[in-house]
């Protein structure tokens, strides 16, 4: 798992949460998102 793997399952295990969260767009999906990452960089 690379590094940007790590802190990416740190951020979702601490349950994904934005910095900025007015900025998220209401029909955001985490899994989807996270179904887009290509396999070199999960």
């Amino acid at each position: 798992m690379s590094q940007v793997g790590e802190l990416r399952g740190y951020w979702v295990a601490s349950g994904a949460q934005w910095h900025e969260p007015e900025l998220r767009p209401a029909d955001w999906d985490l899994l989807k998102q996270l179904a887009t990452i290509s396999p070199g960089w999960r």
